[in-house]
């Protein structure tokens, strides 16, 4: 009798899984005008040379006016029954593709219920939730939907393409009050990413992100990050893009010829030009004397609304507001309220 030698299992060892074979999956949560697409194309992006890796199911017919802009591939519709023909078909043979995308979910999320309700009326006329010209879902009605999304990321996750949704956000209630904002997606979608980036716009169009969940330590979790525009949110999420493209953004530098400004001095006038353009450099970079509009606009920027707090920070100068202050004083406050501002390392 012969015995067969058991095969290898088809496993890692913790720590030894190759790099091309980590799957970084994001979920950007926002309401709209706060880059997420824009951000989402940019992340996969390569150049018009190279074959599109990024796979866009655009649910809300937004994506298209991008493509000149970027490298991508996209599927424009919301119907779940072609968006899980698309996935199969991507899925089974992906050729260039790396990511699979979709923009957003919360479109697919209402297209699927849409889709449920509209069986659940023609089959189920004696159900409580049959209205005759609409369907209202009852307890046991949202599990089907349910198995169909949960199956279609697991699907996804399988492939091994890194994946990448777009979510809108809807208020958070607790009782009969808001609290907060929350995904508009399907239940407890956020455990299927390994990343979950909630975005919201604060005063003075001032964008915060929170990092709800990073399981690739790329960034620091429950940390808050600010922006004002594209290019400031781009430097916080460029590790992604790296790491997906696998290409090294670098910011070009311009460079002047010394020896075409110098042909023909002597040491001496060498010596006193790099003396002067040292001077005028650090005419250029001085900073103003600081105002109390300077104050305003930290104070702004810092989101400091509460009274105790702003109070707690004025009370060491002895004065009962800002514009108590002496020049010195205001210059010192100044400098203690940028030194409250987020490092590069935990903001930008």
């Amino acid at each position: 009798m012969v015995t067969k030698k058991p095969k290898e299992p088809l496993d890692y060892v913790s720590g030894d899984m190759p790099d091309d074979k980590k799957q970084r999956k994001i979920l950007l949560i926002g309401p709209r005008g706060q880059y997420k697409t824009r951000l989402m194309l940019w992340m996969c992006d390569v150049p018009k040379n190279q074959p599109a890796i990024l796979s866009v199911i655009d649910t809300e017919n937004g994506t298209d006016e991008y493509r000149k802009e970027f490298n991508f591939r996209f599927k424009p519709t919301s119907d779940p029954d072609e968006i899980q023909d698309y996935l199969a078909a991507i899925t089974k043979k992906p050729g260039n593709l790396k990511v699979s995308a979709m923009d957003s979910h919360t479109v697919y999320f209402d297209a699927i219920k849409s889709k449920y309700a509209d069986l659940y009326l023609k089959r189920m006329p004696t159900s409580s939730g049959h209205k005759g010209e609409f369907y209202i879902f009852q307890p046991n009605d949202h599990e089907p939907y349910r198995r169909e999304v949960y199956n279609e990321i697991r699907n996804l996750i399988k492939s091994g393409l890194h994946l990448i949704w777009t979510c809108h956000s809807k208020d958070k209630w607790k009782g009969m009050k808001v609290i907060g904002e929350t995904a508009n997606a399907i239940k407890s979608v956020e455990h299927y990413f390994s990343t979950v980036l909630r975005i919201e716009e604060k005063a003075n169009n001032v964008y915060v992100m929170k990092v709800e969940k990073d399981r690739t330590n790329t960034l620091p979790e429950n940390q808050t990050y600010k922006w004002r525009n594209e290019k400031e949110a781009r430097e916080i999420l460029l590790p992604f893009k790296e790491y997906i493209t696998g290409i090294k953004e670098t910011t070009p530098t311009k460079k002047t010829e010394k020896s075409e400004v110098t042909k023909g001095l002597s040491a001496k006038e060498i010596k006193d030009l790099e003396s002067v353009n040292s001077d005028k450099a650090q005419d250029e970079t001085s900073s103003p004397k600081p105002t109390l509009m300077d104050i305003v606009t930290l104070k702004k920027e810092l989101l400091i609304r509460d009274n105790k707090v702003w109070n707690s920070l004025i009370k060491p100068y002895g004065v009962e507001t800002a514009k108590d202050m002496s020049d010195k004083q205001i210059t010192e406050f100044v400098e203690e309220l940028k030194a409250m501002r987020p490092t590069k390392a935990q903001a930008f």
